[in-house]
């Protein structure tokens, strides 16, 4: 849990440098913001519980709508410790991918698709219009076309190392 993110303000930003340079390590104030931003995730966490997940070659996948609220990589972390995922990849509606992994190269199922480097890729994949039309309702629609895509490039999926 981030005491301080990117899309704070300056002013939230100097109050905790300042708090800091005091030498506060932890106050009240800290902590409320913590669990309000705790409980705020776990909320979305829920609602975002519509999750798309396979195995291939001794890997689990987990695939998840991009969040509206956090970043890729805080996203990633997150369902990664809900799920126990080794590669997770989130999805926008537009075909935009974002794979992330610790221990899993993601780097070799896209090649094909986009770039990126070891441990966070990104691509681009032609959702139908079909399947955009249907993730109107429903967005499993595209995590499943997303999770048909991948599962044809299972031979690039593996860990690193």
């Amino acid at each position: 849990m981030r005491l301080v993110r990117r899309r704070d303000g300056d002013e939230r930003r100097l109050k905790v440098l300042n708090t800091l340079r005091q030498g506060v390590l932890w106050t009240q104030e800290f902590e409320n913001v913590v669990l309000e931003r705790f409980l705020k995730e776990v909320e979305v966490a829920i609602v975002k519980a519509k999750l798309q997940g396979f195995y291939v070659n001794g890997v689990e996948v987990a695939i998840v709508e991009k969040s509206k609220v956090d970043e890729n990589s805080v996203s990633a972390t997150r369902v990664m410790g809900l799920t126990r995922a080794d590669m997770v990849v989130i999805v926008v509606r537009n075909g935009k991918l974002s794979l992330r992994s610790r221990d899993i190269n993601v780097l070799d199922p896209v090649v094909a698709l986009g770039d990126g480097h070891l441990q966070a890729a990104g691509a681009r994949i032609g959702i139908p219009l079909l399947m955009k039309l249907a993730s109107i309702v429903t967005s499993t629609a595209v995590l499943s076309y997303v999770e048909n895509v991948l599962k044809q490039y299972e031979a690039c999926i593996r860990r690193v190392g």
